[in-house]
């Protein structure tokens, strides 16, 4: 194991090129730090830092500041730490943690864990067709699963989840109508260039599956309101992007 340890100024750190596992800590400073081969473990500290997993089984953790996180190859695990921070798991599957902050998190390739934490957070799993799973959390965050058979909870806060045409089969756990009311944002491709309202989407497309509201638009992409038995009150909930 390879230790290497920043200044307080604003360092470039890099890990060394073999499979040794690294640890790289960046202390104060904006910087810019990568783990190169290995499972390695990285840490910011102060600052608005840019992290770099390479290879392996990373740990980044951004700490304080507004940090961009990178997992790139492997199954990382991504920690946002206090900040606006930005988390791109890349290949692999990873988990990722926005924690304090309004972040944003990107799934990418693979089966993700994405938790947007404390804030108004941004959840993309990404196009790699992985059945990812998506966590908003305490704010107004937006959640879009992107391929694959997707799950997605809202957490506290009123949120939008978003749906496109090749979204697969996703499950909204807490989909919400009442209170703190939720927003559902459908892709104009999913109706072939035809005109439509809310209404026309819930009598075109409504189903049920296993007791659960469901929209069914064909091709293996559907909606599971995982909280709702009826869709009756889902219209006035509806945008359409």
């Amino acid at each position: 194991m390879t230790t290497i340890n920043g200044t307080t100024g604003a360092d470039v750190l890099t890990g060394t090129a073999d499979a040794d596992a690294d640890v790289i800590s960046g202390a104060g400073g904006s910087d810019k730090i990568k783990g190169m081969d290995g499972n390695d473990v990285l840490n910011g500290g102060a600052g608005s830092d840019l992290l770099e997993g390479g290879a392996g089984r990373d740990t980044l953790a951004g700490q304080s500041g507004d940090d961009t996180l990178r997992g790139n190859d492997g199954n990382d695990h991504l920690f946002g730490g206090v900040g606006k921070d930005v988390l791109d798991g890349g290949a692999g599957n990873d988990k990722m943690y926005g924690g304090q902050g309004n972040d944003k998190l990107f799934g990418g390739d693979g089966a993700d864990i994405l938790d947007g934490g404390h804030g108004n957070d941004v959840l993309s799993g990404g196009g790699g067709g992985g059945g990812d799973v998506l966590d908003g959390g305490h704010g107004k965050d937006i959640l879009d699963g992107g391929a694959g058979a997707d799950t997605l909870t809202g957490g506290a806060g009123a949120d939008t989840f978003i749906f496109h045409n090749g979204g697969g089969k996703d499950t909204f756990v807490d989909f919400t109508t009442g209170g703190a009311s939720d927003t559902l944002q459908l892709s104009m491709k999913l109706f072939d260039g035809m005109s439509m309202t809310a209404e026309d989407v819930i009598s075109t497309y409504g189903t049920s599956v296993d007791g659960m509201a469901a929209l069914d638009f064909g091709d293996g992409d559907m909606i599971v309101f995982q909280n709702m038995a009826d869709l009756a009150a889902l219209a006035s909930h509806i945008e359409f992007i």
